[in-house]
């Protein structure tokens, strides 16, 4: 479901990782790793250069993999839509085989320990960029979820936990709203 693209259960993939050679290796890890460090750790588990000049997200998984300490503490992901200006917001809004210019909006994740938070913002289609803010200092969010999944177990995975409450709005949350925004906007500048 189209709905569910900024949501936990869209982004999490299983991640199976063999280096026979590498021993004592953990058997499982809770470890916040993103899609963008495979291409990093295959090459180094297969003695390869990165090639100079040229800009890597991920960091590779190999220290991971020998157990040593691993300090990735936040994951990233990002899903667009494209609100029509007629009709409710939220019925076809889907950006499925539609044209990266009609996007109107960008979902900006950051998956922490305990934590998820995604910010819908206006999407600048020119520069590829979400509009933060505007120069009048308006915002451009219009929308904040706010997800703890501190008591979300990660194996085996229930997929009936869900996130089921929005506290992006309750004020008991508002210094870890602020801390988990500035890292989506160092991560996605505007």
């Amino acid at each position: 479901d189209s709905k569910l693209l900024c949501r936990e259960l869209a982004v999490r993939v299983p991640l199976i990782i063999s280096a026979p050679w590498i021993k004592a290796q953990p058997r499982r890890s809770d470890a916040i790793v993103e899609l963008v460090d495979v291409l990093p750790t295959i090459a180094q588990l297969a003695g390869l250069a990165l090639p100079a000049g040229e800009v890597f997200d991920g960091a590779s998984l190999v220290p991971l993999l020998q157990g040593e300490a691993w300090h990735k503490t936040a994951a990233f992901s990002q899903y667009p839509r494209r609100v029509r200006p007629t009709g409710p917001e939220w019925k076809d809004n889907s950006i499925i085989h539609k044209d990266r210019s009609t996007f109107t909006h960008m979902g900006c994740s950051v998956r922490v320990a305990d934590w998820r938070l995604t910010e819908w913002a206006l999407w600048n289609q020119t520069a590829l960029r979400p509009l933060w803010t505007f120069a009048n200092g308006s915002s451009g969010v219009v929308a904040r979820e706010l997800y703890d999944h501190s008591a979300t177990r990660d194996f085996p995975t229930d997929f009936n936990q869900g996130e089921n409450a929005n506290v992006a709005d309750e004020p008991k949350f508002a210094q870890l709203l602020a801390q988990l925004s500035a890292r989506l906007r160092s991560h996605f500048p505007g």
